[in-house]
């Protein structure tokens, strides 16, 4: 709930998602309850044959992704870390089993999602918490591409099931995601510790105030350079989709579910 030291700020810098849980009643965990599991609307997910899954963010559990091919799903799996790296060989052999809904496959891409670029070792741009919680960075030379070019290059103009899980740099890529066709979205929010008052509201919704005014610098050449709000982000997000579920994970992070508005 609100807590007693959260401030009063300009209603631009503040942000209330509503919890629409009755649009996914039936919610199931996809993958393991810890990390590498994500939850889906269950019985009302498109979910099925002929869906497209995108995961960004692999590192060595690929439990999400290995239920999402046994759901008939083709699951793109994107990584360019060592770890992700080291993960190839056993994601590409992702064996779906058992669910009746025919055999998807499991494709493994060496390449991550951010500004179009190849970037030299401990110049990867990220945001808070980053890679080690900001003590860290790419330790060998990273390809990062946007999701319009991903999509272009893999010829799908709609993805199924969108999961984002990048340690901070959701936010350079959000107006990426807000204008792509997707039917539900699993992302993870990373906020700077000090910056941001995140907390549940009464009816279970989530509550963000922004009360040092952070922004970030928009990266991307194309677009006009300048500081963006995190709140201003999440309206454009809340404008397009609803959210179904949310869940805290460590102090400055939440997960949130999202199905798209049609």
């Amino acid at each position: 709930k609100r807590p007693a030291s959260a401030p009063v700020v300009d209603p631009s810098m503040e942000i209330t998602i509503l919890l629409q849980a009755n649009l996914c009643p039936n919610t199931v965990r996809a993958g393991d309850e810890g990390d590498g599991g994500w939850w889906l609307c269950g019985a009302d997910s498109a979910v099925g044959n002929d869906c497209v899954v995108y995961s960004f963010g692999i590192r060595e559990n690929f439990s999400f992704d290995h239920y999402v091919a046994g759901r008939g799903c083709t699951v793109h799996g994107f990584d360019p870390s060592p770890a992700g790296l080291h993960s190839e060989a056993s994601y590409e052999s992702i064996t779906p089993t058992g669910t009746g809904h025919g055999k998807g496959q499991a494709i493994y891409h060496p390449y991550g999602l951010g500004n179009d670029g190849t970037y030299e070792p401990g110049t990867v741009p990220f945001r808070w918490p980053g890679m080690g919680y900001l003590r860290d960075s790419n330790s060998n030379q990273w390809t990062l591409k946007t999701l319009p070019r991903i999509q272009t290059e893999l010829e799908n103009d709609r993805i199924t099931v969108l999961k984002v899980d990048i340690e901070g740099g959701e936010w350079d890529m959000m107006t990426d995601i807000i204008q792509s066709d997707w039917d539900e979205l699993c992302m993870e929010l990373h906020f700077y510790p000090g910056y941001f008052y995140v907390f549940e509201t009464d009816t279970g919704g989530l509550n963000i105030i922004e009360e040092h005014h952070a922004t970030h610098q928009i990266q991307r050449p194309e677009q006009s350079v300048g500081s963006v709000s995190r709140i201003q982000l999440l309206k454009k997000l809340n404008e397009v989709a609803d959210m179904f579920l949310w869940e805290p994970n460590g102090d400055d992070c939440v997960e949130v579910y999202f199905r798209r508005k049609r």
